[in-house]
């Protein structure tokens, strides 16, 4: 059954707080790639956690071949008030390759968590956590990109041993980008 936007929002805001709340010995992060997703992911997050009057850090992964404008977006996101931290893989696209582990197909598309991972990976040991399973991360991945047939609402990641929160797979794209303009007012990545 397809429930109102205003309840599903209500409803997710609710799961982002108590997950929160429940993963405070854990470092927690929201992955942030500058897109929908996890732009309406990251705004109810921090509507979910304002009272307790913390800002989620935000990563985004900086790996030298996206275009300038990611870059001057995540400014603008910044000054709308959320705390990104750029972080940078230390194994790129081509050093993948190299390696022999493949490149990004739309069909097995994991290069990229390999080569956004080793960032989020050292970014949690300067944290001086000794597992990938001492951190939680938010992700707003919805519906409409991959679907709930292959993820789950709290998962393993499998390819960094990281648990990952997933609480917009109910939504559908039109639905974030209302939330987006509607109920945040931020700007969409121009790309």
């Amino acid at each position: 059954m397809n429930r109102p936007l205003r309840e599903k929002i209500a409803y997710a805001i609710q799961r982002m707080r108590r997950m929160w709340n429940a993963s405070r010995s854990k470092v927690r992060f929201v992955a942030f790639s500058t897109g929908k997703d996890s732009l309406a992911m990251m705004a109810m997050l921090y509507e979910a956690v304002e009272s307790e009057n913390e800002e989620p850090i935000c990563l985004y992964s900086h790996h030298g071949l996206e275009f300038p404008e990611n870059l001057h977006y995540l400014e603008t996101i910044r000054e709308h008030g959320f705390q990104i931290e750029t972080v940078r893989p230390f194994l790129g696209y081509f050093d993948l390759m190299r390696r022999g582990i493949g490149f990004l197909t739309l069909y097995d598309p994991w290069c990229v968590p390999m080569s956004v991972g080793t960032g989020f990976l050292e970014w949690l040991q300067n944290r001086n956590l000794s597992s990938p399973r001492d951190a939680v991360m938010f992700r707003g991945m919805t519906g409409s990109e991959y679907g709930k047939k292959y993820h789950a609402e709290f998962e393993t990641y499998r390819r960094l041993d990281l648990p990952c929160f997933n609480p917009m797979l109910g939504f559908t794209r039109d639905e974030v980008l209302q939330i987006i303009r509607e109920r945040y007012g931020l700007p969409l990545n121009p790309l």
